[in-house]
């Protein structure tokens, strides 16, 4: 995701080897807000974690792992 996009290294990329969302209520047209996180970062896993949310309530959750690679 963005967040890691933001913290990796040149040269590396970090496919998805886990994703798992929880849909908590449907979106509407509306505008759409994220909050998202690295919650830790090793040498070769990644876990992060995102939230979703749409006039100010939350609408889903997302948690994921990435393994880090070098190009």
């Amino acid at each position: 995701g963005s967040a890691l996009a933001a913290i990796r290294a040149a040269g590396e990329f970090a496919p998805t080897v886990h994703l798992s969302i929880q849909f908590i209520l449907a979106a509407r047209p509306w505008e759409l807000h994220t909050m998202r996180q690295v919650v830790r970062r090793g040498c070769n896993i990644c876990h992060l974690y995102g939230e979703l949310f749409q006039r100010g309530g939350l609408i889903a959750t997302t948690s994921a792992t990435a393994t880090i690679r070098k190009l």
